[in-house]
């Protein structure tokens, strides 16, 4: 996909902020969150399971076309072999980004109809996965956004 093709990032309003999993992360103006109620009862710091993920928080946009998720659980004892299980099926090469000392690794799977998004890095001790959806033809609208997002990421 060609930078010239894709529209400007949308701004990015005040952070959300997690105490679980200790982060704080922008998000699109007026798109919705939906938090984890269950997590967010329990204590402020949960030790979170090495076997699976758990979703923070959810966010959408009003319209329905974007949406992006936060999970994280605690590390696997392969994270290369993780990551290259969950790499399956992409259909874009892996793409790298740096947030301060976090290395982002950007999986990109694409069908006709949809494109998922999943960014898997660590911080706080934990993993991470952002989780982005959009159909197809939208895509081109929401790609810079995504990124910016990913860029405002900081751990707490």
């Amino acid at each position: 996909m060609a930078e010239v093709d894709l529209a400007p990032a949308v701004k990015l309003g005040l952070p959300y902020s997690a105490f679980v999993g200790k982060f704080r992360l922008k998000y699109p103006v007026g798109w919705v969150v939906k938090e984890n109620l269950v997590l967010k009862k329990m204590d402020p710091y949960p030790t979170l399971p090495k076997n699976s993920l758990s979703e923070i928080v959810r966010f959408a946009d009003l319209q329905n076309t974007a949406e992006f998720s936060v999970s994280a659980g605690g590390l696997p004892a392969d994270l290369t072999k993780f990551v290259n299980n969950l790499a399956l099926g992409i259909t874009e090469e892996r793409r790298y980004i740096n947030v301060g000392s976090i290395l982002m690794t950007i999986l990109t799977w694409e069908t006709p109809q949809q494109v998922v998004q999943k960014n898997v890095f660590v911080s706080n001790g934990n993993l991470f996965v952002i989780e982005f959806q959009t159909d197809a033809n939208s895509r081109k609208v929401w790609a810079k956004t995504m990124d910016a997002v990913y860029q405002s990421w900081t751990p707490i």
